[in-house]
């Protein structure tokens, strides 16, 4: 249920340059464009580190036209203008992908706190195959769980 504001407040932290100028250059030049707020695990090979983190990548769409008279559904029952299209809203209220009419414009580099280097998307089967740095025991992955807010 806290999607929409979890958006929100990352765009306006890729506005405001938080996460570089480049972000920060794309999100201004272009009406529609979007990110993956989702979070999701981040290896670093250099040196084992892993992460938590929101993808930060950046979605542009593929037909203008087409998103643009889009009906943005809106998660709260009691939002009165839950039948907008994008174009009357002035951009999206939220964005979750993969969305078919959404292609990658830029892909975030997250850069590993302890060594520096850019740090890579993982899934549990790869973390599984993966051990810990400091004691050397292979991670295991626990049955996952949904959390409700």
């Amino acid at each position: 249920m806290m999607h929409p504001m979890v958006y929100q407040e990352t765009m306006n932290k890729i506005r405001s340059g938080k996460y570089g100028s480049e972000m920060q250059d794309l999100v201004k030049s272009r009406r529609f464009i979007a990110a993956d707020v989702e979070m999701y695990a981040y290896w670093c090979d250099g040196c084992g580190w892993i992460d938590n983190l929101m993808a930060l990548d950046l979605y542009e769409p593929k037909d203008v036209e087409k998103v643009r008279k889009r009906v943005v559904n809106r998660w709260s029952a009691g939002d009165k203008n839950n039948k907008q299209s994008v174009e009357e809203v002035g951009d999206l209220s939220y964005f979750t992908v993969p969305d078919a009419d959404y292609q990658l414009l830029k892909e975030y580099k997250h850069v590993c706190p302890k060594c520096g280097k850019v740090m890579r998307k993982i899934d549990s089967a790869d973390l599984e195959k993966k051990s810990c740095p400091k004691c050397g025991e292979k991670y295991k992955v626990e049955d996952s769980f949904i959390l409700w807010d």
